[in-house]
This record gives C-alpha cells, structure tokens and sequence, in this order.
C-alpha cells in the first residue's frame, strides 16, 4: 500500500513536469511568433521623417536620412542607406555616409537603458571648411539644445554607446 502512494506521487510529478514543459513551450513558441510577425510587419521607413526632425532640431542642422532597414548582424539593429548633414538647404553637406549600421541590445532596455552595442559608419566623408576668422566654420553651430529640453524620444533612458567603427572614411579640410 505504501508503495502504490509512492508510485502515484511520481506519477503525479512526471505528469505535472511534462504539462509545464508543454506549457513553457507554447508559450515560448506563440511567443517567438508574435515577435517574428512583428519584425515582418515593422517597417522603420514609416518613421524616417519623425527621425529627420528629431535629429536636425537636436544636432541644429539638416538632417536627411535615406533608406532605413532592420539589420540582424550580431544582434538586433537599424541600418540607414545614405545620411547626410548639413548646415543649410543647399549648402555642401559637412558629413556624409554611405551607410550606418546602430546596433543595440533590447534585453538592456529593461534593466540599463538604452546600450548601443555598435555604431558602424560606412564610407563617412566629413568636410570642414574655415571661411574665414573667428571660426566660421562649415559645422552647425556650437551651442547645443536649451538645457531645460529633454530628447523627447529617449526622455530619461540612459543612452550608452559601447564601440564605433569607421570603415573606409575620408576627412576633408579647407580653409578659404
């Protein structure tokens, strides 16, 4: 009789560690589903001209972003076909790339904040050009935002960068 009671116990165990490992499954499974019709559903472009104005109000100058793309190359990230900045509509830009790859870490979002694991620039060209004294430079200008103004995309969320890469850049100066 005591073994019977003991045998049922075990039965019990198996039984409930099998539903739980059935269960666990599922929902890891219904899980990486909704996440893959996400990434597949998600097209960064629908965001290209928030972005624009966001980063021209923060850097003080124009902002034009190309071709934006999820990139999955070491983890999860953004890639961007063609930026470009420059002082003023139809001035030369001071800073081009062919490409820029920001790769992050959503796992940091919850406990850190923000980690940008890389920021690669592809082909980045910068043109600086002194015109003239008391450093006119081609650059936007010095003074950054008012202090008081928060980035309205970030708000409090630390924002680490963790490794840059530049492949292929070029740097020009000239003084007129």
């Amino acid at each position: 009789m005591l073994g019977s009671s003991k045998n049922q116990r075990e039965g019990l165990v198996k039984r409930f560690l099998i539903g739980l490992t059935v269960f666990l499954f599922l929902v890891f499974a219904i899980l990486g589903a909704g996440l893959l019709f996400f990434l597949n559903r998600f097209n960064p472009n629908d965001y290209r001209e928030v972005l624009q104005s966001k980063l021209s109000e923060s850097f003080q100058c124009q902002v034009k972003l190309g071709e934006l793309s999820v990139a999955w190359q070491d983890g999860l990230g953004i890639r961007i076909e063609g930026v470009v900045l420059q002082k003023r509509e139809g001035e030369s830009p001071f800073f081009e790339a062919k490409s820029i790859l920001v790769q992050v870490n959503p796992f940091n979002l919850l406990r850190q904040g923000l980690i940008l694991c890389e920021l690669r620039l592809i082909q980045p060209s910068v043109v600086l050009v002194n015109r003239g004294g008391g450093g006119n430079w081609s650059l936007s200008s010095s003074k950054g935002p008012p202090k008081n103004q928060s980035l309205p995309w970030f708000g409090k969320i630390a924002v680490l960068l963790t490794k840059a890469r530049i492949e292929e850049g070029n740097w020009h100066y000239r003084d007129e």
